[in-house]
């Protein structure tokens, strides 16, 4: 017969089954050196010309339910109020969507 009162001596011990965590991290591959936002899935590409030089804009299709938080209009307007010197270098922006673990680990709006 089952008696409640008595309990199990391997509760809180390793015979139990308590072990290490899992490590949480965001999956890497051993032949692709890539970084996770160097990584985009499905992209749309779209070039401007803001003040006088040329710049590539790199989308990546979004969730169904997400949204990039700005459009290429409203970078085109805020770069050329910029001096074209300023921002000579620039040449490609990428609007991309990261993954849910991304987010936890890394949540910045952007990278250069």
């Amino acid at each position: 017969m089952n008696n409640p009162t008595r309990r199990n001596r391997n509760i809180g011990t390793d015979k139990q089954g308590y072990r290490t965590q899992s490590k949480f991290s965001i999956p890497s591959s051993w032949h692709n050196s890539r970084t996770f936002y160097e990584k985009l899935g499905k992209t749309s590409t779209v070039i401007r010309e803001i003040n006088g030089q040329t710049v590539t804009f790199i989308i990546e299709k979004t969730q169904k339910d997400c949204c990039h938080a700005c459009t290429i209009e409203d970078i085109e307007k805020v770069l050329s109020y910029i001096p074209s010197a300023y921002f000579k270098g620039l040449t490609t922006i990428v609007l991309r969507q990261p993954k849910a673990k991304e987010v936890i680990f890394s949540p910045v709006w952007g990278r250069l």
